[in-house]
């Protein structure tokens, strides 16, 4: 008959002191995607006098934790009230409206603009590059996972 052990209790303190190491890397990854979302929006963004586009910005919320993962959140855009106007483009103007007839006679002066689609296009890269991501943070933590137990290994 043969007995097999295992050290669950030493496998389980090793992760505990491993986590810290292991949340950072899953943040900074996260703060590089971040900040690629963040610049590739403004790369994309309309720019006529450049408010638009200098209104992009990162809002960082914080973070959860709940024990076995950690929740992180963050949204990247403009901050201008007219930001869905170049997103989404806008129609004609309506024309000029005559009371006495009760209508519209004129088509407007304004032919209206075209959709630009920056945070749709936005949102398309990164979801393009997410894979990439995913594999640089599994290799890390695969790296870090193989310290443990090496002579010399970091802890």
């Amino acid at each position: 008959m043969i007995h097999i052990k295992t050290n669950v209790k030493v496998l389980a303190r090793t992760i505990k002191r491993k986590m810290p190491v292991l949340q950072q890397s899953t943040r900074d990854e996260f703060d590089t995607v971040v900040n690629l979302a963040e610049n590739i929006m403004k790369m994309f963004a309309p720019v006529r006098r450049g408010v638009l586009r200098d209104s992009i910005d990162t809002k960082k919320l914080p973070y959860t934790d709940t024990g076995n993962f950690i929740h992180l959140h963050a949204e990247v855009g403009p901050r201008v009230p007219y930001w869905v106007y170049p997103e989404e483009g806008t129609g004609p103007s309506a024309g000029r409206y005559v009371p006495a007839l009760g209508r519209r006679i004129d088509t407007g002066q304004h032919p209206g603009t075209p959709a630009q689609y920056y945070i749709r296009r936005t949102r398309e890269y990164v979801a393009s590059v997410m894979p990439l991501h995913q594999a640089r943070l599994e290799q890390s933590i695969a790296r870090k996972f193989n310290a443990i137990g090496k002579p010399g290994g970091r802890t």
